[in-house]
C-alpha cells in the first residue's frame, strides 16, 4: 500500500504531471514523425487559447467535475500526507465564497489535496458549495495538463474571470502566488500578503465573503534552500551569494510571472498535513480596501494562533511580508 501512495503521489504532483506530458511529446515526435505538424498546431493552440479565462469549459457539468475529483488517485494523494480537512464554522450554501489558501508552498499540494478536488473530502464536509479554482495563466501553457485542469474547473487568475465566476460559483486560490513560493521553507509560515489587495478588491466588488484556510504542513512538503529563511533564522542579513540569488529568484518571477524556489528533494516529504477551514469574513463595501485588508489580517492571524498548537506550529511565529 505505501508503495503505491508513493507512485500515486509522484504522478499526481502537479509540476511531475507537465513534465511527464511534456516528455510523451518529445518521444511521440521522435519516434512518430507524422504527429510532429499535429503537436506543433496543438502547442500553438494552446499559446492562443482563451478558454481559462472565459471561465473554463462551460459543457462540463458540475457532477462530471465532481466525479473527476473524487478520483481514487486524488484520495490517495491525500492519504499520503495524513491529510485533514478541518471545519470550523457553517457555509451558507446560498452564497458565493472566496476561499483564500495560505501557504502557497512550492508547489501547493495541500491547496491540491483539500480544496481543488475532493481528496481530503470537501464535498463531504461542505456540500452544495460549487467551486472553481484559480492558477497563473502561465499554467495552462502545459500541453495536456492543461487539458485536465479544464476539465476539473481551474481558471486564468485574472480580475474579470473571478468577478465572472463569482455570480455563479465560489472560487478557491491562493493570494500569495509565486512569490510566496520562495519563501517557503520547513518550519516557517511566512505569508505575501502585506500588499495583496487585489483579492480584497474582488470580494469587495462580488460581496463574496473570504474564507481563510490554514494549510499547516504544506512548507514542509519540500526540502528548500531559502536565502530569506536561511536569513531570517539565523538573524542575520543576506550573504553577497544569499542576495544574488535571491535578487535572481525574484527578477526572474516578476518577469515571467512564475518563481524558481530551490528544492532539494524532487519526491516529496511525507508529512502529516491539515488544512483548517476558517469562518468567513464579510468584506464591508463602506469601508476602504485598506480597511477591509486589515479586518482579513486579523482573522486569518485569530486563526492561525488557534490553530497552530494543534498541528506542529506550536512554536512557529506567522510572518506577513
Amino acid at each position: 500500500r505505501d508503495f503505491l501512495l508513493w507512485w500515486n503521489v509522484i504522478i499526481v504532483t502537479p509540476h511531475h504531471s507537465m513534465l511527464i506530458w511534456i516528455i510523451l511529446m518529445a518521444c511521440s515526435m521522435h519516434l512518430i514523425p507524422i504527429s510532429v505538424p499535429f503537436i506543433l498546431a496543438y502547442v500553438v493552440f494552446c499559446l492562443l487559447d482563451s478558454t481559462p479565462a472565459k471561465g473554463g469549459w462551460s459543457f462540463v457539468r458540475e457532477e462530471w467535475r465532481s466525479w473527476a475529483r473524487d478520483f481514487f488517485f486524488f484520495r490517495w494523494f491525500a492519504e499520503f500526507f495524513e491529510m485533514d480537512l478541518i471545519k470550523t464554522a457553517e457555509l451558507d450554501t446560498s452564497r458565493r465564497y472566496i476561499f483564500a489558501m495560505h501557504p502557497h508552498g512550492i508547489i501547493g499540494m495541500t491547496f491540491n489535496g483539500a480544496l481543488t478536488t475532493n481528496g481530503a473530502g470537501f464535498e463531504r464536509l461542505f456540500p452544495g458549495i460549487e467551486r472553481v479554482a484559480v492558477t497563473l495563466n502561465g499554467t495552462f501553457l502545459a500541453p495536456i495538463f492543461r487539458e485536465w485542469l479544464l476539465f476539473l474547473g481551474f481558471v486564468s487568475a485574472d480580475r474579470a474571470t473571478l468577478i465572472s465566476q463569482l455570480k455563479h460559483k465560489s472560487i478557491a486560490m491562493v493570494p500569495g502566488g509565486a512569490a510566496e513560493a520562495l519563501y517557503a521553507h520547513p518550519g516557517t509560515m511566512t505569508l505575501v500578503l502585506r500588499k495583496r489587495f487585489g483579492f480584497i478588491k474582488v470580494a469587495m466588488q462580488s460581496g463574496a465573503p473570504i474564507v481563510p484556510c490554514l494549510g499547516f504542513g504544506e512548507n514542509d512538503i519540500f526540502n528548500t534552500i531559502s536565502p530569506a529563511a536561511r536569513s531570517k533564522s539565523r538573524k542575520l542579513p543576506l550573504s553577497t551569494w544569499e542576495r544574488f540569488v535571491w535578487d535572481s529568484q525574484v527578477a526572474f518571477k516578476n518577469t515571467f510571472t512564475v518563481s524558481t524556489p530551490m528544492i532539494t528533494n524532487v519526491i516529496p516529504n511525507r508529512v502529516k498535513t491539515a488544512v483548517v477551514v476558517g469562518a468567513p469574513v464579510e468584506m464591508d463595501r463602506e469601508k476602504s480596501v485598506e480597511e477591509n485588508h486589515a479586518k482579513y489580517l486579523e482573522a486569518l492571524t485569530n486563526l492561525y494562533n488557534e490553530h497552530k498548537g494543534k498541528h506542529g506550529y506550536g512554536n512557529v511565529e506567522l510572518e506577513i511580508v
